[in-house]
């Protein structure tokens, strides 16, 4: 059986891929309503041990792949270290998975420039910093996947400013369609000897102005403005799509052309 603890956007979209091949799964989350028919619904707060302790008990020994995807709260100190570190020990301690993947950020690199999996984590803020702690915890043979900004269908905040004509700050940007995100998750539990940690960003990181430009020539609207240079980091997934995982949305420009056509 597969657990998604933590079957949010990305669990749910991870969900569905796997109950179509046939594959047993239960999601943990603290409102079961909103998770896909056929998934075996698990309300519990991970935060909390007892309680998730008891939501477990009938289904602990059957788990053989587990996918921590929570999501904090909010942006605080405290969301992250309860959503990712507290959470994960407790699901950890309650379970023996024969592979376990836990989706991390490339906020772990909070250095400029080109970004592989061989350049160390030099996190700038208290979200890499956490996520770090957490990657920790991960027994051996599991894998984190970092992944980078996450788009898709919900998930239209770009969109809307563009539509809007809010002005924005230029940055370099990795992204990744929310598809892709359950693609290579799925992808890693299929793998027979994944390594630890892999970069999960399509092929084009580019500034942000790039993204904008284009999202505004597809909704036929002028493009606001998008100041300052490109700095940042630019990640490469390219040790991800060295394991074979073939991306269903290779840059943004498929992706939104999706996401737009979807809403």
């Amino acid at each position: 059986m597969l657990l998604i603890a933590g079957c949010g956007d990305v669990g749910c979209a991870l969900a569905k891929r796997a109950l179509a091949e046939g594959k047993a799964v239960a999601g943990i989350r603290r409102e079961v309503s909103r998770l896909p028919k056929g998934v075996v619904p698990i309300a519990a707060d991970m935060r909390s041990l007892e309680e998730l302790r008891a939501a477990l008990s009938g289904i602990a020994s059957k788990v053989d792949e587990l996918v921590y995807a929570a999501a904090a709260d909010e942006r605080t100190p405290e969301a992250y270290e309860a959503a990712y570190v507290t959470g994960f020990q407790n699901v950890l301690s309650l379970l023996q998975p024969r592979r376990v993947v836990f989706t991390s950020s490339t906020a772990v690199y909070g250095q400029k420039g080109a970004i592989d999996e061989s350049v160390p984590p030099e996190p700038a803020a208290f979200s890499g910093e956490t996520m770090l702690r957490a990657e920790a915890l991960i027994p051996e043979g599991g894998v984190s996947l970092r992944f980078g900004g996450i788009y898709g269908p919900g998930r239209t905040m770009l969109i809307r400013k563009t539509r809007a004509g809010e002005p924005m700050k230029n940055r370099m940007t990795n992204r990744i369609h929310r598809d892709d995100c359950a693609g290579s998750i799925e992808h890693m539990l299929r793998l027979d000897a994944p390594e630890r940690i892999y970069i999960g960003v399509d092929r084009a990181q580019v500034p942000l102005a790039d993204v904008i430009s284009f999202i505004a020539e597809e909704i036929g609207v002028k493009a606001p403005s998008v100041d300052g240079s490109a700095l940042g980091k630019s990640c490469s997934s390219a040790k991800l799509q060295a394991t074979g995982y073939s991306f269903l949305y290779p840059t943004f420009r498929e992706g939104y052309r999706q996401v737009l056509a979807a809403s």
